[in-house]
């Protein structure tokens, strides 16, 4: 929990687990589970970081010390991702590397973690190191016949120790030092519990069950003075692609957080990462439903993006970027087993996030590998759950099924424009009282705005349903670059894009040649009746939603009325529109910004919702 900025550590020494019927574990559902959505969560044994159990160490001479962290110490919201990226790495024994601008803080916040865990922070800086002072050296020794003995360095200190060992400015270490290190990043990788020392003639150490590494390194194209990593060095981390200056709101939050203000965390409960008390054996893996398929699609998955980078289009301006099948493989199911919940689809997507998209700086790339990613996902048959020990029951599966039959001759009927009389709850209204008021205020709302009279004599106006409260008007010659520019002349706005948004954009709707209208739901967030459905889904079931003109549209108008914004906590997922790439445009208000991004057509979160419509039949004008 944050206070005032500062650390403050949820301390608890209860909890339980929850089990399937199958005893493979799960997180609770209900949010009374301690700390399951605390960003920083202390247990007697452990520590979790956005829900990623670290287990404690057992402390020493090089563990940091608490209070300098509890005193002086700000924890942003972007402080807080990077810690849960590393604890992933810590919990399933996997060697991270964190590449990123000099001062943003990673070695602060290495430290940072070893002091809540309790671990010793066995650190060296590569770049003032040599050999001997890394791995060892033979020394004089009393007690020996020879009188000679051997003085290990800071790398055999933590292996025998335990602890994290620390290697800062890695890409200056020696290249003798890095190929030795091969090794001890294998004996993690492959769980192995001892290494040889050949310079100790040929030593076998016993690696400690504690021992950790986090490397940390500028990039060797913006830092004079770096090797670029060669891939054997490279495929042996959990690669970690930090910005080379912090992101300007990161800035802001750390220098409000330290005089005590409000650093303006806002972690969304889909952020974390729950673990799994114990992680799944083989087997369990194996009785995951779709585990088979999903598998399949994975493989398919690395070789396009292997291919992709052999022809340079992906990572074309990384010289460091490095895959290697087997070991991402093995990671892959490694997270599995430590961060499988119940839905395969959810962790796979995390998966992938974690070992392929964090290694890639440049945004286009990651787009192009998130898109890609979407392919990698199992489609339960009909009637059978992705959910391992959730199965849904046969009698609430034949309501379902009765509902959605209703909802699909609905459909039809107002598709065929053949409505009989009272069959939905709203009548059509005439262009008198209320609904003429309607029509006048969004003149003025366009004289107003656009400093334009539309004509809306000849307007149709679809049957209204019941609960669509809201008629929205779009004026001809509305379109998306259109309202994105007025969107930004009134308050600030982005959009992930820099094409021109006319240009890239297609709508099931639009007013190129005539005014349309539709209604839709009067809130704030999106429709909590379509979270967790992707566009793909949304477009397969017939539902008719808002493209990003309509969202826009909203957006301005509901500004101009009340000064405030809409969507502050969700996401609206504008599945009327597609970009020309056939991804998904998105909007919602964010750290002081309207954003206009973009989703895979079929990305589904609780998060990304789509705003039901209801148009003329054969609107798409």
């Amino acid at each position: 929990m944050i206070n005032e900025g500062k650390l403050d550590i949820i301390s608890k020494t209860g909890g339980k687990k929850a089990e399937s019927p199958e005893g493979l574990p799960v997180i609770e559902e209900n949010d009374k589970q301690p700390g399951k959505f605390e960003p920083i969560f202390e247990m007697e044994n452990y520590v979790s970081f956005l829900g990623v159990r670290v287990e404690k160490g057992k402390g020493g001479n090089l563990t940091p010390d608490k209070k300098r962290f509890e005193e002086e110490d700000v924890v942003t919201e972007y402080d807080h991702k990077v810690m849960q990226k590393i604890a992933v790495g810590l919990s399933l024994s996997q060697p991270v590397l964190i590449e990123g601008g000099s001062g943003i803080g990673k070695t602060w916040t290495v430290d940072r973690m070893c002091a809540l865990l309790d671990k010793e922070n066995y650190y060296a800086n590569c770049h003032d190191f040599d050999y001997e002072a890394l791995i060892g050296k033979p020394s004089t020794d009393e007690k020996t016949k020879s009188g000679f003995g051997w003085r290990d360095g800071v790398v055999l200190q933590a292996i025998r120790n335990g602890g994290v060992l620390v290697l800062d400015e890695y890409n200056f270490m020696n290249a003798r030092v890095r190929g030795g290190m091969h090794q001890i990043l294998d004996a993690l990788l492959q769980g192995k519990t001892k290494i040889t020392v050949p310079d100790n003639d040929y030593e076998i150490v016993e690696v400690h069950p504690d021992f950790r590494i986090v490397a940390l390194q500028n990039p060797a194209d913006k830092y004079e003075g770096r090797d670029i990593l060669d891939p054997a060095q490279v495929s042996r981390f959990n690669i970690l692609k930090e910005p080379e200056h912090l992101p300007r709101e990161t800035k802001i939050a750390r220098a409000l957080g330290y005089i005590g203000k409000d650093n303006a965390i806002d972690i969304k409960e889909n952020d974390y990462l729950h673990s799994n008390e114990n992680k799944l054996s083989r087997q369990q893996i194996s009785e995951i439903p779709g585990i088979e398929e999903i598998i399949i699609k994975f493989v398919e998955f690395q070789e396009y993006v292997e291919k992709m980078i052999e022809n340079l289009k992906l990572g074309a301006d990384d010289k460091q970027l490095a895959f290697a099948s087997d070991r991402d493989r093995m990671r892959v199911m490694q997270f599995i087993a430590r961060f499988y919940a119940g839905d395969i689809n959810e962790t796979m997507s995390r998966a992938i996030e974690y070992y392929y998209i964090n290694k890639f700086q440049n945004n286009e790339d990651k787009i192009g590998i998130k898109l890609e990613a979407e392919h990698v996902i199992y489609v339960p048959p009909a009637g059978v759950s992705k959910r391992l020990g959730l199965e849904e029951d046969p009698e609430e599966q034949e309501k379902e099924k009765t509902l959605e039959e209703i909802e699909a001759v609905r459909r039809r009927i107002e598709k065929s424009g053949k409505v009989p009389e009272g069959f939905f709850a709203g009548k059509k209204e005439k262009l008198t009282g209320e609904l003429s008021e309607t029509i006048k205020q969004w003149q003025e709302f366009y004289q107003e705005t656009f400093k334009i009279t539309p004509d809306f004599s000849k307007l149709e106006i679809p049957e209204k349903r019941e609960g669509f409260d809201k008629l929205l008007v779009i004026a001809k010659g509305m379109t998306p670059q259109k309202l994105f520019n007025q969107c930004k002349e009134l308050f600030p706005a982005v959009k992930y894009t820099e094409d021109d948004l006319d240009k890239v954009i297609t709508s099931d709707r639009h007013a190129k040649k005539e005014s349309y209208a539709i209604w839709i739901r009067d809130r704030l967030e999106a429709d909590k009746e379509l979270k967790d459905l992707s566009a793909d889904v949304i477009k397969k079931q017939g539902l008719v939603t808002e493209t990003l003109e309509e969202r826009l549209i909203q957006e301005l108008e509901y500004f101009k009325r009340t000064n405030e914004h809409l969507d502050k906590e969700t996401t609206t997922l504008c599945a009327g529109s597609r970009y020309a790439d056939g991804s998904v445009p998105s909007v919602h208000w964010h750290v002081g910004h309207l954003k206009v991004g973009w989703n895979g057509i079929v990305t589904h979160d609780d998060h990304w919702r789509a705003r039901e419509a209801v148009s003329s039949a054969g609107s798409g004008k």
